[in-house]
């Protein structure tokens, strides 16, 4: 016989807080159906633009539960501090810049991992190889872009340094194009310069 548990359900869209009962063999797709039936505030929208989520204080370990699974899979257990699960909107805009600094705001499923995400966003601006995009953030682009910038002023620092140790082609004359190659008959002959 299946148990149940007690959580806290976070309605995100009113910013209300509701403890309700759940059969742990509950699949997340029905659980989110008996909270748009017994929280009026949940029931705006439509049903499969909602989901459940469960957040973390790192706020890059939050992940949303998958509406196949039934509750038990989560480990949630009753009377536990942590267990707050939001119901929220699945999907939001998502400013996209390109490298050419256009700006694309796109409705993406906050659901979905990345993998699927970028296949997604492909698809809906026309790009045929998703699998050489992926995302970051600006401030990660930025930093890239100065890291890179610095490196590249320390390798022609490096590549300077080089030229004036090691003696290189860039110092040697070269005679015109014309008397390098001469064509007699069939055969090419290209005269040895030392």
């Amino acid at each position: 016989m299946a148990s149940t548990v007690s959580i806290k359900i976070h309605i995100v869209r009113s910013n209300n807080i509701k403890t309700m009962q759940f059969d742990e063999s509950m699949i997340v797709y029905d659980a989110c159906k008996l909270i748009r039936e017994r929280v009026p505030d949940a029931a705006q929208g439509q049903p499969q633009e909602y989901g459940l989520f469960k957040p973390d204080e790192d706020p890059t370990k939050g992940r949303w539960l998958e509406a196949g699974r039934t509750l038990e899979y989560y480990h949630l257990k009753s009377g536990v501090r942590r267990n707050i699960l939001e119901y929220r909107k699945k999907q939001r805009p998502l400013r996209v810049r390109f490298l050419d600094g256009a700006v694309k705001t796109i409705l993406v499923d906050d659901s979905q991992n990345v993998v699927d995400l970028t296949k997604a966003i492909c698809a809906r601006i026309g790009l045929t190889n998703p699998e050489e995009f992926s995302f970051t953030t600006e401030e990660e682009t930025s930093d890239q872009t100065v890291r890179r910038h610095q490196q590249y002023v320390r390798d022609q620092k490096k590549l300077e340094t080089l030229k004036k140790k090691l003696h290189t082609d860039d110092e040697c004359e070269s005679p015109g194009e014309e008397s390098l190659i001469s064509v007699v008959g069939e055969y090419l002959y290209i005269p040895y310069i030392p």
